[in-house]
């Protein structure tokens, strides 16, 4: 009995570690920057400026994040591909891209959903 008492504690110690290491390591995910799969990291925000190879993002948290551009970085909104020429000051985005040295190049920018078009209020005049 005494054995079975002691492997029982052990088992319950090693489930309150791991959940413990899984709760803090979930306090990393929050960041605007986060790893995605295949060694990239994601840069969430809105586009502050773009330039000839460089893009700069505004994060919810305030920080600015500026992330190089190069001649293989893909442009995409859905499935929709699009071009450099075609991302915008306020546009919402999220890139994958990779360290290099003590910068980031972007792989990949998505920009979200184009905005819709309001619908018109006004009404025609029933005479």
């Amino acid at each position: 009995m005494l054995r079975n008492k002691a492997q029982t504690i052990t088992a319950h110690s090693r489930a309150w570690l791991l959940a413990a290491v899984l709760t803090f390591a979930g306090f990393g995910s929050f960041s605007t920057i986060a790893y995605a799969h295949g060694g990239y990291e994601h840069v969430m925000g809105t586009v502050q400026n773009v330039g000839a190879n460089v893009i700069s993002i505004k994060q919810t948290n305030g920080h600015t994040v500026h992330v190089g551009l190069d001649t293989n970085t893909a442009y995409m909104r859905g499935a929709e591909i699009l071009h450099k020429s075609d991302v915008k000051t306020g546009d919402r985005v999220v890139i994958e891209a990779s360290k290099h040295d003590s910068y980031l190049v972007a792989h990949e920018v998505k920009l979200g959903a184009a905005a819709k078009k309001a619908k018109s209020t006004v009404h025609p005049k029933h005479g």
